[in-house]
């Protein structure tokens, strides 16, 4: 069997934001090349890229290398779907689990590894993190839900279907980090974000002075 496939879907307008959401600066480089850094650090074997909006100008910008793979949705404008089952068809079939995430979604090695080691070692097919009980993302599938993944749609909510249709099929890890629901959206988002980002780096003695 082969290591863990990740889809990071960036192929979205970024209206809200303003500027392509992939490019955006986070802490050492841009926002898609730390979520990249980010999933080859907790362990995944192969990350898809999923662009589409602005993909010229993102796709030059990306850091690639053997384990990661760039894929243009042209579809992008038809849906989130789109790009999420264009992603899964580039992964291995034979892979231990499919990650999905999204590039506005960053998410540190150390809670990814947290989601990634109790869906290889538990016995749930989907595993999802929580924080104070809110469930947040990344979302991640066992390789007998590749078909299901393969069926979703727009007028069905997406991945939200798969992961309704049987709650026991559903492990939902419990962290203490609030970075779990981070989305970001808008420039107030991304700036919250990232204050968050740099608390959650800073070393405990630091983080308790007054």
């Amino acid at each position: 069997m082969a290591g863990v496939a990740a889809v990071l879907i960036a192929a979205g307008e970024s209206t809200r934001m303003g500027s392509p959401k992939p490019l955006l600066p986070w802490l050492d480089g841009t926002l898609i090349d730390y979520q990249i850094d980010s999933l080859r650090a907790a362990g995944v074997a192969r990350t898809v890229v999923v662009l589409g909006h602005a993909a010229a100008e993102v796709a030059p910008r990306v850091r690639t290398g053997s384990d990661v793979a760039v894929v243009v949705n042209p579809r992008y404008r038809e849906g989130k779907t789109t790009s999420i089952k264009l992603g899964v068809r580039e992964t291995d079939p034979q892979a231990a689990a499919i990650l999905l995430l999204a590039v506005d979604q960053p998410r540190p090695p150390a809670l990814l590894r947290r989601v990634l080691g109790r869906q290889l070692y538990g016995e749930a097919l989907i595993t999802q993190p929580a924080f104070e009980g809110k469930a947040g993302h990344p979302l991640l599938f066992h390789p007998s839900l590749r078909d299901e993944l393969l069926a979703i749609t727009e007028e069905r909510m997406g991945v939200r279907d798969v992961v309704a249709r049987d709650p026991s099929r559903v492990a939902m890890v419990a962290v203490d980090s609030p970075l779990v629901l981070l989305d970001l959206n808008t420039d107030e988002d991304y700036r919250r974000a990232l204050r968050l980002f740099e608390e959650d780096a800073r070393p405990p003695e630091a983080a308790c002075v007054l």
